[in-house]
């Protein structure tokens, strides 16, 4: 609806100009054509043409009187058939006529009050007209009721009590005086008529009275009006019972409406004739007797009711009236000369006493006759089902298809659409236990029915048949919408009207009690109408845009204004009433009421009526669902989705078209716009030919009359693979399954379900070609197998991608010469490489499979590669990327989409992202081996998902020039293969699980032996820590030292110790100082270092410092050839040495002294031995220890044998970390990895000013201070990136502070 608010924006737009618009556009004549004489739009004029007023209110009424309203007991059924027919009975036997009748008899004055006339005329006049008055304000009322409850309120039902009771009493009273007593209702009111007419037209009964002056003139008008009104309502009322429900348990159903209709307007005549007639006796005696005998043979030959014995009731009772009124016949007619002597009695009185007694007699017998010939006519009439039942046999045999319209037409052959009602009856059998349908008696109607839509396609009854039994025999009312909308279309007649009014009430009447959702062809019909209302919206607003600029002409001439005005009403009464008449069927339509707001604001100027229609759309809304509308739509289950994998339909993903038998789209869900290109309501109306490629595209409209000639399907309720065409021309394949919904023959509706193909296995590529060879198109994965995007092999031969191309051309001769048992049975095969853009040849298996119809083949090639998928990349110089898989989309979290042409260091996590750039030119002229750590070594790196999540990969990269035009162009080929976070960590570090001793037990072995020159399963295992780590050395050489010491003077082993004492527990402390060790208690200590000559100790105090969480990494260095046990301490002998003199003299400093002593010896110990000479290589690490069973208070050797260590090492240069801060340098966040360059953990270095973790020059205070010194230092770095918004800067040589209080050297790069 957005076209029309665009269009009214631009109207209103176009008024304030002020030039001169005398000229209306094109496009806007061309629309208007439709308010100024010309055709309107289809849409439009159905429902222009359904304006129907007068009838619309009748049956409306109709319903009111006759709903919930049926005959099921007998006790009702006997006194309506037997007072309705003394009713009859009396207007032919009464004392008016010649017959002799003993009034004293009981029978008479039984039958006397049938027609109550006759009990009140005696009374006087008087008391009649008061009687008469009565009777007039009760049908009048009743009238008027019926009108103001159904077409005023619009209600046949109601939760209001009130109104309910009311209602109830309409309806019985409507029942009881329409229906059961008319006849003596309206013999009463027309007796006013009977006069002498022309002998002094006084009345007959009260002969003071004349009947053309008043008062009696002005009596006989009312009475004659109120018959007149009372006719009306009998005939319509008569109408109005007859059912289309051919399993009604009404025991007067009738579904002949038509026959009804006679009978009733016969016996309204015979009202008339023997009331009003008594001064032309022969003329009465003739239509008297004319009216039983149509009457008998209507009731014959039509069989109007249901039941076959009610029919057989009712001729036999009609058969009574005939002979009753041939004897009225006789004595009116029959001359009988009377005798001279009048004192005998004469003959004529004998004739009628004998006439009047073979009344009272044979009027028995003659009542059987009728109802024997009924039932024998009934039973022949039947004799067509034969037919039926000996196609269904033929049927279940195999040897005849009843799907086809021209296997239902050879049947039998229909004389009249009437005949084919009256077979249908044969469903009307119930099991007499269960009292339930039979299933093979509904089976039986239901093929007659569709026969008779076979001989009668048009016919409006026929179609209405149709739509009653899928209403009440199938139970799926919502199915027979279609069949209701082509009855309305073909003309229907007002009784065929009112079958249709009826069968739309049931299905609204089945939505109201909870079937809430449309069916498929009210989907399609509600949008046709939807449409319809913006037609005519549309129209309104042009009318309005042609008025203004009329007005807005330079000169104006009152013809042309009267004339556009004249226009633009009518356009606006069209409009409203389109909308007003859609607005009753589908008033809880929220997209409906969203533009009928619309159309009141701009159109009707009426803002708050729209918006309380704005207001009712948001609380309405739209939640039809097309895969729902199409459950209870078909006509049988054979081929349906029923244990099918197709009963798993998913809307969001599979594309739905509806098509009519002559390949016209209905309706189209949105996947399928989807997937062929086009935008909402492209499709609907245009030939379902379009989706398709030739030459299946030329011929799909023969095969679908083909189809619905002979009944031979090729496709249908079958699982295909076809290739379909995009609005861009461009083919992709896909799984059709079509299924048909409704209808037969030429008013058949099709249901095809797009599915994309099966790719479950990662390994099977499939194209699909020609018969020849030539690609049409290709699943997802040959790009990712092939490097070639799939739309680039179409056109090609297959065998231009082979690397063989004769052996895959061999390979298609044998293809085409195969048979399709051979292809399902896979025998047809072939091995080969295929070529791929960037690697080097794939080597596949390829079967062969058909696919397309049985006059059209493709030809499947399903290609299995022999190697894994491959994660690849290509890259250019620049970083962007041209190509990628979609395995490598997939562990990216993304499409292929998303990927290619974006930017390499948009997948990286920063701060690589923002290096990357000059890393790929670093790149361009470096030919040295590539750094350790990089990915180009094939290390573990991390690369960003869609979500933002870091994924730890292994790149191998290869780089080639290709020619690009007259350039040559750099391209990286990138293979990523998924990485473990124990992999990204493991190259990094060495982790080690040791004992209580320090003896390691475990190693990660995944740590290569580049990081530390050690093998960590061969070299480490087995090995104490001090063997290869010199902080565990040298506290293993003060141990030892101290032991010796200790074996010679007791007395120094004993020296107290607590003011920091002397002797060797200075010694044992110094290793521990240097780690920020507590070691407040030097007697334990020096206890136990006494005790163990192992690591035991030193570990210890680092686990009881990581309980307590304290820091948990420590600076150490670490050899790349471990120490043998016997040669731990030897390098460092000499150093100890020496410092065996000065020990006396440093044991008298004070406490602190003594401490920053051996901290500092400890130190310069260190260093001493990375530089010595000839000393095995040192890496200079990061240390941090764990406890892996929690207890270290225990006591014994269990407890000892117990305790599990793990402890990680880290090489110092490979360290790399990233800190954030803001404008001011405060740190907002810091990973682990810058926690342990500086001794502490990286959540301890959030809010700490930058430069007091490094040391910076002081005028830097802020991020801006900080860019621009990298800047100053280094400006043609940064001359390239000054107008970028993130600048990165060159490498900068900073001191870092570290939490033992030295200095670390540190290298970081600025980002910003």
């Amino acid at each position: 609806m957005s076209s029309v608010g665009s269009e009214s924006q631009s109207s209103r737009s176009s008024f304030s100009t002020g030039g001169d618009s005398s000229v209306v556009s094109d496009s806007d004549g061309a629309a208007l054509i439709n308010v100024n004489g010309g055709e309107q739009d289809d849409n439009v004029q159905d429902l222009l043409d359904q304006n129907k007023g007068v009838w619309d209110a009748a049956f409306s009424c109709m319903l009111l009187l006759t709903k919930n309203r049926s005959v099921t007991s007998c006790r009702m059924l006997a006194f309506r058939v037997v007072f309705e027919y003394l009713q009859l009975f009396r207007l032919v036997f009464n004392t008016r006529f010649l017959w002799v009748i003993d009034t004293n008899l009981w029978v008479w004055k039984c039958m006397y009050w049938v027609l109550f006339r006759f009990l009140i005329w005696n009374s006087g006049y008087e008391i009649y007209l008061d009687a008469l008055w009565g009777i007039v304000a009760v049908v009048l009322l009743l009238v008027a009721l019926t009108v103001v409850i159904a077409v005023v309120l619009k209600k046949d039902d109601s939760s209001n009590p009130w109104l309910k009771r009311l209602i109830w009493f309409v309806q019985s009273a409507g029942l009881l005086a329409f229906s059961v007593a008319w006849v003596s209702l309206f013999d009463y009111m027309v007796f006013m008529f009977t006069c002498h007419w022309g002998a002094g037209n006084n009345h007959v009964k009260w002969g003071d009275h004349s009947c053309l002056t008043v008062p009696h003139l002005s009596n006989m008008i009312v009475a004659g009006v109120t018959a007149a009104i009372m006719a009306v309502a009998v005939v319509f009322l008569a109408m109005a019972e007859c059912s289309g429900n051919l399993l009604s348990n009404n025991l007067l159903a009738s579904p002949v409406a038509e026959t009804a209709l006679k009978v009733t307007l016969l016996k309204l005549v015979m009202v008339l004739v023997s009331t009003c007639l008594d001064e032309f006796k022969k003329i009465q005696a003739v239509l008297m007797f004319i009216c039983p005998v149509l009457s008998t043979y209507f009731q014959i030959t039509s069989s109007p009711y249901l039941l076959p014995w009610m029919n057989h009731l009712w001729t036999g009772l009609w058969t009574g009236l005939v002979y009753t009124t041939s004897l009225l016949l006789a004595l009116n007619f029959v001359q009988l000369e009377e005798p001279l002597d009048y004192e005998e009695p004469s003959r004529f009185m004998a004739f009628r006493l004998s006439m009047t007694y073979a009344v009272l007699w044979g009027i028995w017998p003659a009542i059987l006759l009728g109802a024997a010939v009924s039932h024998f006519v009934y039973k022949w009439r039947l004799s067509p089902l034969k037919h039926f039942k000996a196609a269904q046999q033929l049927a279940e045999q195999g040897n005849l298809q009843l799907e086809t319209v021209a296997a239902l037409k050879f049947i039998y052959r229909f004389h009249s659409p009437e005949q084919v009602e009256f077979l249908a009856r044969c469903v009307h059998a119930f099991d007499p236990v269960t009292d339930t349908p039979l299933p093979d008696a509904a089976a039986l109607g239901g093929l007659v029915v569709q026969a008779g839509m076979a001989r009668f396609p048009t016919d409006p009854s026929v179609l209405l048949l149709y739509a009653n039994y899928i209403i009440y025999v199938r139970k799926q009312p919502r199915a027979a919408r279609q069949q209701l909308q082509l009855a309305a279309k073909h003309e229907p007649s007002n009784i065929d009207r009112y079958g249709i009014f009826c069968a739309m009430d049931t299905l609204k009447k089945s939505r109201s009690d909870g079937d809430s959702g449309l069916d498929l062809m009210a989907y399609v019909d509600m949008q046709r109408q939807i449409r319809a209302c913006m037609k005519a919206h549309k129209v309104a607003l042009l009318s309005q845009r042609a008025f203004w600029r009329c007005v807005m002409r330079d000169s104006l001439c009152l013809a042309d204004v009267l004339d556009s005005l004249q226009t633009m009403q009518q356009a606006e009464q069209t409009a409203t009433y389109v909308y007003k008449r859609v607005l009753e069927r589908y008033f809880q339509n929220g997209k409906l009421l969203k533009i009928w707001g619309r159309f009141q604001e701009w159109v009707l100027h009426d803002p708050p009526r729209a918006a309380k229609a704005y207001a009712e759309a948001v609380k309405r809304g739209v939640s039809e669902n097309l895969l729902n509308l199409t459950t209870d739509d078909a006509e049988d289950k054979v081929g349906s989705m029923e244990g099918d994998d197709r009963s798993k339909i998913d809307e969001k993903t599979d594309g739905i078209i509806i098509i009519d038998a002559a390949g016209s789209m209905l309706l189209v869900n949105k996947t399928t716009n989807r997937l062929f290109g086009y935008d909402r309501g492209e499709l609907e109306g245009k030939n379902i030919s379009l989706l398709m490629p030739s030459p299946f595209s030329e011929r799909h409209n023969s095969y679908l009359k083909n189809y619905i000639n002979t009944g031979v399907a090729k496709i249908l309720n079958q699982d295909r693979q076809v290739v379909c065409l995009r609005k861009d021309h461009t083919m992709f394949p896909s799984d059709l399954w079509v299924r048909r919904l409704s209808g037969t023959g030429s008013e058949s509706v099709y249901m095809g379900v797009l599915r994309g193909v099966d790719e479950s296995d990662p390994n099977v590529v499939r194209v699909w070609t020609s018969i020849t060879g030539i690609v049409l198109c290709s699943d997802s994965r040959f790009g990712d197998w092939f490097g070639v995007p799939a739309e680039e092999v179409a056109g090609r031969p297959f065998s231009s991608l082979g690397k063989r191309p004769d052996v895959l051309e061999r390979f298609f001769v044998e293809a085409r010469e195969a048979s399709l048992e051979d292809a399902a049975a896979g025998k047809i095969r072939c091995s080969s490489a295929m070529q791929h853009k960037f690697l080097d040849t794939i080597d596949v298996d390829i079967t062969l499979s058909f696919a397309g119809s049985d006059t059209e083949q493709l030809l499947v090639l399903n290609i299995r590669c022999l190697s894994d998928a491959q994660r690849l990349m290509v890259v250019d110089g620049k970083g962007k990327i041209l190509y990628a898989t979609s395995p490598l989309a997939a562990l990216l979290g993304t499409k292929v989409q998303g990927l290619v042409n974006g930017q390499m260091q948009a997948l990286l996590p920063p701060p690589p992202s923002q290096l990357h750039a000059l890393w790929m030119k670093e790149m361009v002229g470096s030919s040295g081996r590539p750094p350790l750590g990089s990915c180009r070594a094939g290390s573990v790196v991390s690369m960003l998902t869609a979500s933002g999540a870091a994924v730890p990969v292994r790149l191998a990269i290869t780089s080639r020039d290709e020619q690009s035009g007259d350039k040559m162009t750099h391209r990286h080929i990138i293979k990523v293969t998924k990485a473990s976070k124990e992999e990204l960590q493991d190259e990094q570090r060495l982790k080690l699980t040791v004992n209580f001793k320090g003896t390691v037990t475990a190693a990660s072995s995944g740590t290569p032996k580049a990081l530390f020159g050690l093998d960590p399963a061969a070299d480490l295992v087995g090995r104490p820590l001090s063997s290869f780590i010199t902080q565990f050395e040298q506290f293993r050489v003060q141990q030892r030292q101290g032991s010796a010491a200790g074996s010679g003077a007791a007395a120094a082993a004993a020296a107290p110790q607590s003011a920091g004492g002397e002797g060797s527990g200075q010694r044992y402390s110094q290793i521990a100082l240097q780690l920020q060790l507590d070691v407040s208690n030097v007697e334990q200590l020096n206890g136990a270092a006494a005790a163990a000559d192992d690591d035991s100790v030193l570990l210890t105090l680092l686990g009881q410092a990581a309980q307590e969480g304290g820091d948990t990494t420590y600076r150490v260095g670490v050899r790349s050839v471990p120490l043998a046990e016997q040669d731990i301490g030897r390098q460092s002998a000499a150093a100890a040495g020496d410092k065996g003199a000065s020990q006396q003299d440093s044991s008298k400093a004070g406490s602190s002294g003594a401490a920053a002593a051996a901290a500092g010896s400890a130190v310069g110990l260190l260093r001493g031995m990375l530089g010595a000479k000839g000393a095995t290589k040192l890496h200079a690490g990061v240390m941090s220890v764990a406890v892996l069973e929690q207890d270290l208070s225990g006591s014994g050797d269990s407890a000892d044998n117990d305790v599990q260590f793990e402890v990680q090492l880290w090489r110092a240069d490979m360290l790399s970390g990233v800190l954030e801060v803001d404008s001011s340098l405060k740190v907002l966040r810091a990973d682990e990895a810058t926690g342990s360059m500086l001794g502490c953990r990286g959540a301890a270095l959030q809010r700490k000013l930058l430069n007091r973790l490094f040391k910076l020059p002081s005028h830097i205070a802020s991020a801006a201070d900080l860019l621009q010194e990298a800047g100053r230092k280094h400006a043609s770095a940064l001359k390239s990136s000054k107008a970028k918004d993130n600048r990165v800067g060159p490498l900068l040589d900073v001191a870092g502070l570290h939490a033992d209080g030295s200095t670390v050297a540190l290298q970081i790069q600025v980002g910003g």
